[in-house]
């Protein structure tokens, strides 16, 4: 006998980490790496991040969030599905609040997210980062 939806959402869980917690990037070409979530039981990700500017950025700054999956001991690879595959933001996109879904492919997981900037002063015109990756099964 098929199950009701009622006892289907009952048995699904959501776990969330908080990644990257109101980060300043304040330094040109660096990549803020997250710690590792162990996400082997796990199907799903969402990745929830809001992004705002200080000061007047400069066209074409930008950053760029990647995900990350390994199997045990092994080497850390770019998701790469959808819009993983080049997931940036830019000055003119900015503030925003973006939700992007995908599969959970290896056993641990990082989201790192790396500046670009053109401008002459990045330590007065930078993006803050907050950074949520919920994880479903």
């Amino acid at each position: 006998m098929p199950r009701s939806s009622a006892s289907t959402a009952r048995s699904m869980s959501k776990t969330t980490h908080t990644t990257h917690d109101a980060v300043a990037l304040t330094v040109d070409d660096t990549n803020y790496v997250s710690t590792e979530i162990n996400c082997s039981p796990f199907f799903k990700f969402v990745i929830m991040y809001d992004i705002t500017e200080t000061g007047v950025l400069v066209n074409n700054d930008r950053l760029r969030v990647r995900v990350q999956f390994r199997e045990a001991g092994g080497t850390w690879r770019d998701y790469a599905n959808g819009p993983f595959g080049a997931l940036y933001e830019e000055e003119s996109t900015t503030p925003c609040n973006f939700a992007v879904v995908g599969d959970c492919v290896g056993e641990r997981m990082r989201v790192i997210v790396t500046t670009d900037y053109t401008n002459a002063n990045p330590a007065a015109n930078y993006f803050t980062i907050t950074c949520k990756v919920s994880l479903m099964r």
